[in-house]
C-alpha cells in the first residue's frame, strides 16, 4: 500500500497541508523550514494504516475468543476460524500439488497473502521508483536498473522484516485465527527471515555492482570520520550506506548460525547469535528510518511477549515428583499453577543445572 501510486499522490497530498509539507517542491537553496515537517509523512501514514488496524484487530480477535461471553458476536469469527483450520481434500489427488494437502485453508492464505505481498510490492516499488530514477538529464541504462533493483530489493527485505517476528510470538491472536500454532509457526519464522536476508543482499550487491561500474566503490562503501553528517554533505550518504553494511554482518551472522546443525549441536551460540537482530534491527533504521515504522508493530508485540514469558521463568515450580523409568525415561511431576489450561498446551521446562537457556 505504501508504494501504490494512489497512495503516493492521494493520501500523501491529503495529509501534506497538515505538517505544513508544500505540495510542489520549494526552489533550490531554501531552507529546511520551507520543506515543513516532511519526515512525518511517513509515520503518519503507518500509524494510521498499520499501526492503528493490527492493534485494533487483535483486541477484536481477544474479545469474541470468549465464546461464551460474547456468543452471538464471536460466532460468525468462529466460523470463518473453523474453515481456515480445515484441510482439503482434493489436492492429494492433484500431481505435483501433494504437498499442498498438509497445509490447512489458513495456512495457505497466509504463504499466498506473504507471496502475493511481495510480487506486488515489488512492482509498486519499481513503478514508484521510476517516477525518480533515471534522474532528470541520465540516461536509462543498465546503471539505472541496477540501482531500481537494489531500491526495490530493499522493500522486499523490509516487508518480510515486518511480519517476521509475528510467528514467533507465543499466543498471538492472528496466527492462532489461522490454525498456525507457536509449534508450527516456527518455521513460518525461517521462511520470513530467510526472504528477508536474501532481499538484503539482493539489496545489496546490485548497488555494489553499480558503484564498481562508476568508479567509486571504495568512497560510498567505506566510512567518513572527519565530514559533516547533516543531509547535504558527503557524510550522510557515506554513513547511510556503512549503516547498511553494518546491520546485513549481523544479519548474515544470524543465518550462519541458525543452521540446523548449529541449533541443534551448539543451540547457546544459535541462541545468543540470534540476539543480533537487535543491533541489525537499530543499524537498519539508521541506514532508512522508515524501517522503523514497517517493523515496530510487530516488534512491539514479540517484545511483549518475551517479557511476559521472562517474567515467568524468573519464578520456580514445585517438583513433586521425580521418577527414573526404564528405557531412559524420567516422570517429572510437577505442582499446578494457577491459571487455565487447554488440551494440547505444553509447557517449557528448564533446568539450571542442565542449561540455564535449553
Amino acid at each position: 500500500m505504501y508504494l501504490s501510486p494512489s497512495i503516493q499522490l492521494s493520501f500523501m497530498t491529503a495529509i501534506s497541508p497538515f505538517w505544513s509539507v508544500p505540495l510542489t517542491p520549494p526552489p533550490p537553496g531554501s531552507s529546511l523550514k520551507a520543506y515543513g515537517h516532511y519526515e512525518m509523512l511517513a509515520p503518519t501514514f503507518f500509524v494510521l494504516l498499520t499501526v492503528l488496524p493490527l492493534l485494533a484487530s487483535l483486541l477484536f480477535f481477544e474479545f469474541v475468543r470468549d465464546y461464551n461471553v460474547h456468543r452471538h458476536t464471536a460466532r460468525r469469527v468462529l466460523a470463518v476460524s473453523a474453515l481456515l483450520r480445515r484441510k482439503s481434500p482434493h489436492f492429494k489427488s492433484i500431481p505435483g500439488l501433494q504437498w499442498v494437502r498438509d497445509f490447512c485453508y489458513g495456512e495457505l492464505l497466509f504463504i499466498a497473502f506473504l507471496v502475493i505481498g511481495n510480487v506486488v510490492l515489488f512492482v509498486y516499488g519499481w513503478i514508484n521508483q521510476r517516477r525518480v530514477l533515471p534522474r532528470p538529464g541520465d540516461p536509462y541504462d543498465f546503471n539505472t536498473v541496477l540501482e531500481l533493483s537494489g531500491v526495490v530489493f530493499g522493500y522486499s527485505s523490509v516487508f518480510n522484516m515486518a511480519f517476521l517476528f509475528l510467528p514467533c510470538t507465543r499466543h498471538c491472536a492472528w496466527m492462532e485465527f489461522f490454525n498456525i500454532s507457536y509449534a508450527n509457526g516456527v518455521k513460518y519464522h525461517r521462511w520470513l527471515g530467510i526472504w528477508a536476508i536474501i532481499g538484503a543482499i539482493l539489496h545489496a550487491i546490485p548497488f555494489y555492482w553499480l558503484w564498481y561500474r562508476q568508479g567509486v566503490l571504495a568512497k560510498q562503501t567505506l566510512p567518513c570520520f572527519d565530514c559533516q553528517l547533516d543531509y547535504w554533505h558527503i557524510g550522510y550518504p557515506k554513513w547511510f550506506n556503512v549503516f547498511g553494511e553494518i546491520s546485513l554482518f549481523f544479519v548474515l551472522v544470524i543465518l550462519f548460525t541458525s543452521h540446523p546443525w548449529v541449533r541443534r549441536h551448539l543451540f547457546e551460540t544459535f541462541y545468543y547469535m540470534h540476539h543480533m537482530y537487535i543491533p541489525a534491527v537499530i543499524f537498519a533504521v539508521l541506514h532508512f528510518n522508515v524501517i522503523v515504522w514497517w517493523v515496530l508493530p510487530t516488534l512491539v508485540l514479540y517484545l511483549s511477549s518475551r517479557a511476559i514469558s521472562r517474567w515467568n521463568s524468573l519464578f520456580s515450580v514445585q517438583v513433586l515428583e521425580f521418577i527414573r523409568l526404564p528405557e531412559g525415561l524420567v516422570k517429572i511431576v510437577l505442582a499446578r499453577s494457577e491459571g487455565g489450561f487447554d488440551i494440547g498446551q505444553f509447557v517449557y521446562l528448564n533446568v539450571p543445572a542442565i542449561s540455564k537457556l535449553q
